[in-house]
């Protein structure tokens, strides 16, 4: 290894030639020679003293590991000839870096020189600065750490084809992994996916669900006996056996998937709030087991992990094998609490909120028809109007078949008591009479009863328009809304003295407390305070159901929400809400009523899950806190409020106001200030004024004064959309037909410094012209690379050095904004 001077450089010139040289040359004083070597001598001592002053010595380009010629000329001031003659010394300093391992034996010049430069960065760091190098993929990030290093631009050009350079960097990676930067344990894709294979070799696959299914539908079950016994191998195999039975009453292969997948669900719940799988039946399933199964698939559905049309074939499958159960002797069944199944909907809109103008229209008709209802809800006004329309006989007169004789009946004879045919005791000629009257009315018996200032029936669908209301405006869920009772509203806190709302939420820590009053934002639909408006949903349906209250079982009397079941089994019986599945029915009952449609002018489905996220919607955009949202919707860790925006899109809600204030602001800063220049400006004059708005975009071939402000004929151009940059930008350095050159090399490595620079330096980025700076940087990258139609690593490399010596672009740093 020894030291090469250029070809041409150390060659004795030919004698007239040389004379000629010296003509033209300034005569330079002669040292002497001892006076030379001792300086070469001292360098090569200094160099040779210091580990980071070897790692500073460029080695050549080509060859055995040599010191790089011009790069030595200008440390020592000599000449080729002079260094030529004192190669010894230069010698000496290749067998120290030999010696330090910064070049090693057997490769040749270059691949040394990328290992110099390697560990030249490498070493040059502080351990903070190694600590916190950029990872990605388990390795060091090429975009945020290597491209900003200089001279690494080619580095992964040089790994897949300079064996020494990437062992230098596995050597990197290795320091960086004792350190804790890289993890020890990564596997790759590829060796994940191998262990996988090889983990699916050695563990054979079992039967399939499928195949289980119907193993255990060929076992009779009539009784509890007929159970097969528990086996540790197969969790919840009395389960899957009343599953199977069940399935049993489907032919279709689909009906029996439902069935695997009910059970699958109903083993992972099981298993989640602590079963083994060996527990008998009883101990697994009661009753009471499909409320608690319920909440579960909500959280399914909250994760994303199932949508709304699994869930409902799940919940329908569950609630089939507990009437199935019902069947089985001993087991102990003889009922069940039901619940309701889920909406059947694109799960991209199950949790969407409305838009406000929906809501709007949501909130005008509970308003209508709460105004109406509370007005039917008063005490009866007598009417004073009407005869007796029955004679002796107990006969209606002729021509005092008339409705308001009817109601001279109710006012007088029925004590103003609403009456049904199901308990009308036709033996009294009065209360027969009535309903022979309203028999052949036009009107059904409802209205007549309506048109008379009375509620005929207390239907669950009466209450439709309170319960959206409340949902509106506490963004409380269907099950908490059902389990309110009439004294959940509390007007003063002991502690805080504020109004509060105690409700029941099943899948958090049971009872919670809602405090008002905490929104401070400007709802169109909510013109009171919040306790103001909920304290007067309470008292209005507790006055709207003071009647039918007082025959109410002990169990449903203090229920807010109750109502006359218009079942035939059970007519006129006072039920709540908690124990019905009607909640979701009456709130597309009341939508369909109202004529409520959607952006699409379909059908609008109203549910509490939509109602939910309406309210935080509004909040977002009335710019209430996390941390006020996080206490509306009762959520115990922030982290679940975060995650529960971050699924309802509100992210991307929150990107759209960004942009609509980005844009704001450029056209009241920008587009303003150009367009109301009197005369256009020279670039010169715009990038020496720090007061000026304009910004000079430099795309490679022309230098643009206002990309967000082209002229008319390209904003006539099909591509140009309002507020977005010239549809023309920087097209003409990525068209096939550009002719790039090697010696236009250095000016684009210039420009690429210069954008990467303003992005780090300046607040650019955050700024509309900061998306056009990275799009021309992509350009940039696509044609500062080695490829084999492009240039080579070794054209690219010379390039970025000669750049360093071009000054930055006087219109980039003179960039105001």
């Amino acid at each position: 290894m020894k030291y090469e001077a250029p070809v041409g450089e150390l060659h004795e010139s030919h004698p007239e030639m040389g004379e000629k040289a010296e003509h033209n040359k300034p005569k330079r004083k002669k040292r002497p020679e001892a006076d030379i070597t001792r300086q070469i001598q001292d360098w090569a001592n200094t160099v040779k003293a210091s580990r980071s002053m070897l790692l500073a010595v460029q080695l050549n380009q080509k060859g055995e590991p040599a010191i790089a010629p011009t790069w030595l000329v200008k440390q020592v001031d000599a000449t080729s000839s002079v260094l030529k003659a004192r190669a010894e010394i230069l010698d000496s300093v290749i067998e120290r870096m030999v010696d330090e391992q910064i070049i090693v034996s057997g490769h040749n010049s270059i691949a040394n020189e990328w290992r110099r430069k390697l560990l030249c960065w490498y070493e040059g760091l502080t351990d903070e600065e190694k600590q916190a190098i950029p990872v990605f993929g388990n390795t060091i990030s090429t975009r945020k750490c290597l491209n900003n290093v200089p001279g690494m631009r080619n580095l992964k050009w040089a790994r897949l084809n300079i064996p020494l350079v990437e062992q230098t960097f596995r050597d990197i990676l290795s320091d960086l992994e004792k350190r804790g930067v890289i993890d020890s344990d990564y596997k790759t894709t590829a060796e994940r996916n191998l262990e996988l294979e090889q983990k699916k070799e050695q563990c054979p696959r079992s039967d399939t669900w499928e195949k289980q299914l119907n193993a255990l539908r060929a076992v009779p079950l009539s009784k509890i006996e007929d159970l097969v016994p528990t086996d540790p191998a197969k969790p919840f195999a009395q389960v899957f056996h009343l599953f199977a039975a069940t399935s049993m009453a489907t032919k279709s292969q689909s009906g029996q998937r439902n069935f695997v997948e009910g059970f699958r669900f109903v083993s992972q719940h099981l298993a989640e709030v602590g079963f083994s799988g060996k527990e008998h039946l009883l101990e697994c399933i009661g009753p009471n087991y499909l409320p608690r199964f319920r909440n579960f698939l909500i959280d399914q559905r909250s994760s994303g992990a199932i949508g709304s049309h699994t869930a409902d074939c799940v919940m329908s499958a569950a609630r089939k094998v507990m009437k199935r159960a019902l069947k089985v002797k001993g087991l102990g069944f003889t009922s069940f609490v039901d619940v309701e199944g889920f909406d059947i909907q694109r799960d991209t809109d199950d949790y969407r909120p409305y838009p406000p103008a929906t809501r709007d229209e949501i909130n005008d008709a509970c308003e209508l028809e709460i105004l109406e209802t509370n007005r039917l809800a008063a005490d009866y006004v007598p009417f004073h109007g009407g005869c007796d329309p029955v004679d002796e006989n107990g006969n209606i007169r002729r021509g005092y078949s008339t409705l308001e004789n009817a109601r001279w009946i109710f006012e007088n004879k029925l004590n103003c008591e609403r009456l049904s045919k199901t308990f009308a005791d036709f033996e009294d000629i009065y209360e027969k009479c009535f309903f022979r009257i309203t028999q052949y009315a036009p009107e059904g018996i409802a209205d007549i009863y309506k048109s008379c200032g009375v509620i005929y029936e207390y239907t669950s669908r009466l209450l439709a328009p309170y319960v959206i209301r409340l949902a509106q405006v506490t963004g409380l869920n269907a099950d908490s809304l059902k389990t309110l009772d009439i004294d959940d509203f509390i007007k003063s806190h002991e502690i805080t003295k504020r109004p509060y709302l105690r409700y029941w939420k099943e899948r958090s820590e049971g009872e919670k407390l809602l405090h008002l009053d905490l929104m401070k934002a400007d709802f169109t639909w909510l013109t009171v305070a919040q306790s103001v408006e909920i304290e007067r949903i309470f008292n209005d349906v507790i006055y709207l159901t003071r009647h039918i209250r007082q025959g109410a079982d002990p169990s449903v009397e203090k229920k807010l929400f109750i109502f006359e079941s218009g079942k035939a089994n059970e007519y006129r019986k006072v039920r709540s809400f908690e124990d019905s599945l009607v909640l979701n029915q009456i709130m597309h009952k009341f939508s369909k009523d109202h004529g409520l449609k959607n952006e699409s002018g379909e059908d609008l489905p109203i549910s509490a899950s939509r109602l939910r996220p309406s309210l935080v919607a509004a909040l977002v955009d009335q710019g209430a806190s996390i941390r006020e949202i996080q206490v509306i919707l009762g959520h115990k860790h922030i982290g679940t409020t975060i995650g529960y925006l971050d699924k309802l899109e509100f992210s991307k809600t929150a990107q759209k106001v960004v942009d609509e204030a980005l844009q704001k602001i450029h056209k009241d800063f920008v587009l303003a200030e150009a367009s109301a220049a009197s005369a256009p400006k020279s670039n010169i004059d715009s990038q020496n004024n720090p007061n000026s708005p304009t910004v000079i975009i430099r795309t490679g071939l022309v230098e643009c004064r206002n990309a967000y402000d082209p002229p008319p004929e390209i904003r006539a151009l099909s591509g140009f959309k309002e507020g977005n940059p010239c549809s023309l930008l920087n097209k003409c350095l990525s068209c096939r037909n550009c002719i790039i050159t090697v010696s236009n090399l250095p000016d684009l490595f210039a420009m690429r410094r210069d954008y990467l620079a303003m992005m780090e330096t300046s607040s650019v980025a955050q700024t509309p012209y900061g998306r056009i700076i990275r799009d021309n940087l992509e350009t940039l990258d696509s044609i500062l690379k080695p490829s084999v139609q492009g240039f080579d690593a070794e054209q690219l490399e010379h390039a970025e050095r000669l750049s360093e010596h071009i000054l930055t672009n006087t219109l980039v740093e003179g960039m105001t904004l």
